[in-house]
């Protein structure tokens, strides 16, 4: 088991060093992913509003 980024260089070598283990994307990396895809998200749901719910809706990105 290697936990690691998600890097396709590093999976190819872990692989080529250590067969196929089975490998976990560290917690960083993955939330960072989720957050970027709800992040698409919510520019999209942003470009259909109107000008004033579209600032504050830019203005409440965490929420």
């Amino acid at each position: 088991m290697v936990v690691m980024d998600l890097s396709k260089f590093f999976k190819h070598t872990v692989q080529q060093a250590l067969g196929n283990p089975l490998i976990i994307a560290d917690r960083f990396h993955h939330i960072r992913q989720v957050y970027g895809v709800l992040d698409e998200v919510r520019r999209e749901v942003q470009r259909d509003l109107y000008k004033s719910a579209r600032i504050k809706m830019k203005r409440s990105k965490k929420l």
